[in-house]
Protein backbone atom coordinates (compact mmCIF):
# COMPACT_ATOMS: atom_id res chain seq x y z
CA UNK A 1 0.00 0.00 0.00
CA UNK A 2 2.85 2.39 0.84
CA UNK A 3 4.45 1.70 -2.54
CA UNK A 4 1.23 2.52 -4.35
CA UNK A 5 0.87 5.75 -2.39
CA UNK A 6 4.48 6.74 -3.11
CA UNK A 7 3.99 5.96 -6.78
CA UNK A 8 0.80 8.00 -6.98
CA UNK A 9 2.37 10.95 -5.14
CA UNK A 10 5.44 10.89 -7.39
CA UNK A 11 3.25 10.77 -10.48
CA UNK A 12 1.11 13.66 -9.21
CA UNK A 13 4.17 15.74 -8.36
CA UNK A 14 5.74 15.09 -11.76
CA UNK A 15 2.52 15.95 -13.57
CA UNK A 16 2.10 19.14 -11.57
CA UNK A 17 5.69 20.17 -12.27
CA UNK A 18 5.35 19.47 -15.98
CA UNK A 19 2.07 21.37 -16.22
CA UNK A 20 3.45 24.38 -14.37
CA UNK A 21 6.46 24.45 -16.68
CA UNK A 22 4.22 24.63 -19.74
CA UNK A 23 1.63 27.08 -18.41
CA UNK A 24 4.07 29.96 -17.97
CA UNK A 25 3.81 32.80 -20.44
CA UNK A 26 5.41 31.98 -23.76
CA UNK A 27 9.15 31.89 -23.27
CA UNK A 28 11.85 29.48 -24.21
CA UNK A 29 12.77 27.02 -21.51
CA UNK A 30 16.37 26.57 -20.60
CA UNK A 31 18.32 23.37 -21.10
CA UNK A 32 18.22 22.79 -17.34
CA UNK A 33 14.43 23.06 -17.26
CA UNK A 34 14.11 20.69 -20.21
CA UNK A 35 16.41 18.17 -18.51
CA UNK A 36 14.44 18.51 -15.28
CA UNK A 37 11.17 17.79 -17.05
CA UNK A 38 12.71 14.81 -18.85
CA UNK A 39 14.18 13.44 -15.62
CA UNK A 40 10.84 13.82 -13.85
CA UNK A 41 9.03 12.00 -16.63
CA UNK A 42 11.58 9.20 -16.60
CA UNK A 43 11.32 8.88 -12.81
CA UNK A 44 7.52 8.72 -13.00
CA UNK A 45 7.74 6.05 -15.69
CA UNK A 46 10.12 3.97 -13.58
CA UNK A 47 7.86 4.26 -10.51
CA UNK A 48 4.77 3.27 -12.47
CA UNK A 49 6.61 0.32 -14.03
CA UNK A 50 7.76 -0.83 -10.59
CA UNK A 51 4.18 -0.63 -9.29
CA UNK A 52 2.93 -2.80 -12.13
CA UNK A 53 5.67 -5.38 -11.54
CA UNK A 54 5.09 -5.41 -7.77
CA UNK A 55 1.39 -6.10 -8.25
CA UNK A 56 2.06 -8.77 -10.88
CA UNK A 57 4.26 -10.75 -8.48
CA UNK A 58 2.30 -10.19 -5.26
CA UNK A 59 0.47 -13.02 -3.46
CA UNK A 60 -2.93 -14.01 -4.80
CA UNK A 61 -5.25 -16.55 -3.14
CA UNK A 62 -5.26 -20.02 -4.76
CA UNK A 63 -8.84 -19.65 -6.02
CA UNK A 64 -7.95 -16.38 -7.75
CA UNK A 65 -4.90 -18.03 -9.33
CA UNK A 66 -7.01 -20.98 -10.50
CA UNK A 67 -9.65 -18.67 -11.99
CA UNK A 68 -6.99 -16.62 -13.79
CA UNK A 69 -5.39 -19.80 -15.15
CA UNK A 70 -8.78 -21.17 -16.24
CA UNK A 71 -9.61 -17.93 -18.08
CA UNK A 72 -6.16 -17.81 -19.73
CA UNK A 73 -6.52 -21.42 -20.86
CA UNK A 74 -10.07 -21.00 -22.15
CA UNK A 75 -9.07 -17.94 -24.15
CA UNK A 76 -5.84 -19.61 -25.33
CA UNK A 77 -3.77 -16.79 -23.85
CA UNK A 78 -0.05 -17.06 -23.19
CA UNK A 79 0.88 -19.13 -20.10
CA UNK A 80 1.65 -16.52 -17.42
CA UNK A 81 2.51 -17.90 -13.98
CA UNK A 82 5.12 -15.58 -12.39
CA UNK A 83 4.28 -16.81 -8.88
CA UNK A 84 4.75 -20.49 -9.87
CA UNK A 85 1.32 -21.33 -8.52
CA UNK A 86 0.08 -24.91 -8.83
CA UNK A 87 -3.50 -23.55 -8.72
CA UNK A 88 -2.78 -21.50 -11.87
CA UNK A 89 -1.32 -24.60 -13.53
CA UNK A 90 -4.47 -26.64 -12.78
CA UNK A 91 -6.73 -23.85 -13.99
CA UNK A 92 -4.74 -23.34 -17.18
CA UNK A 93 -4.77 -27.07 -17.99
CA UNK A 94 -8.52 -27.29 -17.34
CA UNK A 95 -9.16 -24.22 -19.46
CA UNK A 96 -7.13 -25.62 -22.36
CA UNK A 97 -8.96 -28.94 -22.04
CA UNK A 98 -12.41 -27.30 -21.97
CA UNK A 99 -11.58 -25.16 -24.99
CA UNK A 100 -10.38 -28.10 -27.08
CA UNK A 101 -13.89 -29.56 -27.59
Amino acid sequence: MKRQLVGLLACALTTTTALSAFTKPAKAISVGEALGIAAGGAAAGILINNQVKAHHHSYQPPQAEYDRGLRDGEERLKYDNPRHSSAYDRGYENGMRENSY
